[in-house]
């Protein structure tokens, strides 16, 4: 259902990154101090950084490929990409930190709900929060060429 008037999803559809078995494996390479808040993993921050570019595109309805180089609008697309990696890196960062302070005899119960939580409800909230700022983005550009007129 959407907001007539922001035309905000009040119900989005679960966006699932990883599989339960990822998900499995990157918590027992946490508990096992092989994935730190030093050393992240790298198949999760890139996969959540595209996924979160990926909603940007579709909310400004146009992929950064499909600009020009050097254009206002190839730069405000790169700088909303740039911030997009700098996200998914604090983000894995702050659950890194989270897990490591689970307690050993409680980290089979917690370990994948915080999991969960970080990659399947808030993700969703984010990557939609990532559309509707690549569409405000886009209304943006089309007010300041109106404003030129």
């Amino acid at each position: 259902m959407r907001c007539n008037f922001c035309e905000i999803n009040n119900k989005v559809d679960e966006v699932v990154l990883f599989t339960d078995a990822y998900r499995d494996d990157f918590l027992l390479k946490v508990k096992e101090n092989i994935i730190t808040v030093e050393n992240l993993d790298e198949y999760i921050y890139y996969k959540s950084a595209e996924k979160l570019f990926e909603g940007v595109e579709l909310g400004y309805e146009k992929k950064i490929t499909e600009t020009q180089v050097y254009s206002s609008e190839n730069d405000l697309l790169k700088s909303f990409r740039d911030n997009v990696y700098i996200f998914a890196a604090a983000k894995q960062y702050q659950l890194v930190r989270e897990l490591k302070s689970v307690k050993v005899e409680e980290w089979n119960n917690k370990s994948k709900v915080i999991f969960d939580n970080y990659y399947k409800n808030y993700f969703t909230a984010e990557y939609d929060a990532a559309i509707q700022q690549g569409k405000s983005a886009k209304e943006w550009v089309e007010l300041e060429k109106w404003a030129k007129e």
